[in-house]
Formats: C-alpha cells, sequence, structure tokens
C-alpha cells in the first residue's frame, strides 16, 4: 500500500490529538494488561478520540499500544508511544471482520492484539472455533457490509497495514 493523502493524515499524532483530554472517572481505570482480554476505560476514550477527531467510522486501538499499569492522567500517558503518527485507511468490511476474529482469535488468553473499538458494537463467542466468533457486528448506521468500505483510523501505519492483509 502507498502512503498517499486520501488514506493517511500526515503530520498528526497521537499526542497532538489526546492532548488535554482526561479521564473524567479515574476509579473506573483498568490497566492496560487487562485491555489484552477486554475493553478498559483508557483504550475505549483513546479510541473513540482518535475516530471523533478526524471523522473515520472504526477506530483500531491494539493492547500493544497501551502501557501497563497506567492510572494517570491526561489520556496520552496511558500510551507507549504517544508521538507516533495516526493512519486512516479504507479496509473493506470483510477485512474488518477479520481484524475482529484476529483480535479475539486466541481469547481469553491475553493477545497483544486485542483490540480497543470505537465506531462498532461486536458480539463473540469464546466457545466457538477461532474464525468463527465473532458473531455479529454493528457500526452506527447498522451491519457491518462485508462489501462496503469504511475509514479505520488507528495507531502506526504498520497496524493497519497488517489488518489489510487479513482477507
Amino acid at each position: 500500500m502507498s502512503r498517499n493523502k486520501s488514506d493517511v493524515i500526515e503530520g498528526k499524532r497521537v499526542k497532538t490529538i489526546l492532548s488535554g483530554l482526561f479521564i473524567l472517572a479515574a476509579a473506573t481505570m483498568v490497566c492496560a494488561q487487562s485491555a489484552e482480554t477486554s475493553s478498559t476505560a483508557a483504550g475505549q476514550a483513546i479510541a473513540d478520540a482518535l475516530r471523533e477527531s478526524t471523522g473515520a467510522e472504526i477506530a483500531f486501538l491494539p493492547a500493544a499500544a497501551l502501557k501497563l499499569n497506567a492510572s494517570s492522567n491526561p489520556l496520552v500517558d496511558h500510551l507507549l508511544y504517544p508521538t507516533d503518527e495516526v493512519s486512516v485507511v479504507a479496509l473493506k468490511g470483510s477485512q474488518v471482520r477479520a481484524a475482529l476474529e484476529r483480535s479475539a482469535g486466541i481469547f481469553p488468553t491475553p493477545n497483544s492484539g486485542f483490540l480497543q473499538l470505537s465506531g462498532l458494537n461486536v458480539t463473540a463467542d469464546s466457545g466457538q472455533p477461532q474464525g468463527k466468533r465473532i458473531q455479529s457486528i454493528r457500526t452506527e448506521t447498522g451491519p457491518l457490509g462485508e462489501g462496503a468500505v469504511y475509514r479505520v483510523i488507528s495507531v502506526g501505519l504498520e497496524v493497519l497495514r497488517s489488518y489489510r492483509k487479513c482477507i
């Protein structure tokens, strides 16, 4: 995939996007170690902020991007690499589904690729075999369309490149 202005936000860094954003309910913080198996308050807030700042429809934030046992504010302090560039790429619904299957692939075993999400409501069944765990995916406008194209934001271009290869 070539980098061009239509699919990569040049020069925007996570630190700039999250500057000044704080978690209001610090008592609900869960360490990033749990981000490897479930959604966390910090991970969710960061994913939401990334998506909202760009108008992307979906945000993926891998657990590996979050610090272990971070409990401070502002949000940017929860990231391992707060100066990483953010990237927005176009992914087909089938690629989004494959990325979610990959994220849930070894659940409940901790997984640094487990995704914190924004813009999606996902139902998964860990009792199903790998590749069949994602039961339903809804966007804010309705069910995920396998052939539809979605703008997806994440930290670092390499993360998104790996999800593009999921199909």
